[in-house]
């Protein structure tokens, strides 16, 4: 990170902008592969499909309003059970997504 991008917390402590910025965009990339793999794979049941893309749109939103409640985090973790044994890459996308939420 840059000097204008580096906020400093302390001579131990890394910068805040880290904290920050990088949980949120790797929350992007993870979104943006899933809304793929629900492209890529239309043979995904339309239940499964639509609770994917009402988490994706709960999360998405979350972000813009920079509120992540832990019931989101609750109902992306019920996402990954779903999708594990049918779709494991998708599974691991939203496993992705729980680890990123938490670091917010």
């Amino acid at each position: 990170l840059g000097g204008a991008d580096r906020i400093s917390q302390g001579r131990d402590s890394p910068p805040i902008a880290y904290h920050r910025c990088m949980p949120r965009t790797k929350i992007q990339e993870i979104l943006t592969n899933l809304h793929q793999e629900l492209v890529d794979h239309p043979t995904i049941a339309a239940a499964d499909r639509d609770s994917l893309r009402e988490v994706l749109h709960e999360i998405e939103g979350a972000l813009s309003g920079n509120e992540i409640h832990d019931s989101l985090g609750d109902r992306v973790k019920q996402s990954v059970a779903t999708f594990e044994a049918t779709h494991p890459t998708i599974a691991s996308g939203l496993h992705g997504l729980v680890e990123s939420l938490a670091k917010l």
